[in-house]
């Protein structure tokens, strides 16, 4: 398979069994072979970064016609789907439940290394945070060298809350620093008053999840790694710098106006 033609601002990829070229991506795996083909774009700047246009063709069935409907090939292909159907659901469950289980409540994980022999520089952390409307969290994150640095909320599915309308997640780029330079944002079901709300959009509990790209291997040996802290909601501005500029209604239909728009021209997920 082939991703578009070379050329300006134009790459190509070949997933294929034999080696062809540099942009090369191997299907199998010893007695394996993919099914399944990601692509995932990261965007740190939703107001400057567009997302590209990608196409997939089969090279080896190129000048071939499609074959003609008959019983059998609508048959084999509704069982492809009810497979592909019931094994992924079966995975996710697994892969949910494990993940759930391994997180303790209110804590972050320790920054790993989530794409095997995938993306260099890629670090995710996790966590599973409860969300009572008398509380906040804190989440501070000293600032990286990453080229791309997001934090987003979810469900216990892993599945996004609703980041077009309501401010669910936040890139580098997006949040406001504090003047010590680290990055705090706030989780709470009402809003608290601060540019880096993190709103888990009704829910009393949310997954939280941070990913980094472009950092060096052993970054987190030596960084500072990120907290939570979960305090009252009344006493927020207690353990916030006292220079936290206050982020009033307007300030923030502004905010989420933009975030809108943004995501009407090029949407993207976070």
């Amino acid at each position: 398979m082939r991703r578009s033609k070379p050329g300006p601002s134009r790459f190509e990829i070949v997933i294929s069994d034999t080696r062809e070229g540099d942009n090369w991506l191997s299907i199998v795996d010893g007695d394996r072979s993919a099914t399944v083909i990601l692509v995932r774009e990261s965007f740190m700047d939703w107001e400057r970064e567009t997302a590209g246009t990608w196409s997939i063709e089969r090279v080896d069935t190129r000048g071939t016609p499609s074959p003609l409907v008959c019983p059998d090939l609508v048959n084999d292909q509704y069982a492809s789907a009810a497979d592909h159907l019931t094994t992924s659901t079966a995975g996710w469950i697994g892969f949910v439940t494990k993940l759930l289980l391994d997180l303790e409540l209110n804590q972050l994980s320790a920054p790993e290394k989530s794409t095997g022999g995938g993306l260099p520089g890629q670090f995710n952390v996790k966590g599973i945070l409860d969300a009572p409307a008398d509380t906040a969290t804190i989440i501070t994150v000293p600032r990286s060298p990453a080229r791309y640095q997001s934090i987003q909320l979810g469900d216990l599915w892993l599945d996004s809350r609703d980041y077009t309308r309501r401010q669910t997640s936040l890139t580098a780029a997006q949040a406001r620093p504090s003047s010590d330079g680290a990055l705090r944002m706030v989780v709470s079901r009402k809003d608290p008053g601060v540019a880096n709300w993190l709103d888990p959009a009704g829910a009393s509990t949310v997954f939280l999840f941070m990913r980094w790209q472009g950092l060096a291997e052993d970054y987190f040996c030596t960084a500072e790694l990120p907290t939570a802290v979960q305090v009252p909601f009344d006493e927020l501005r207690k353990h916030l710098p006292p220079d936290e500029p206050e982020f009033g209604p307007e300030a923030r239909a502004a905010q989420l106006a933009a975030r809108q728009a943004s995501a009407l021209t090029s949407p993207r997920g976070f």
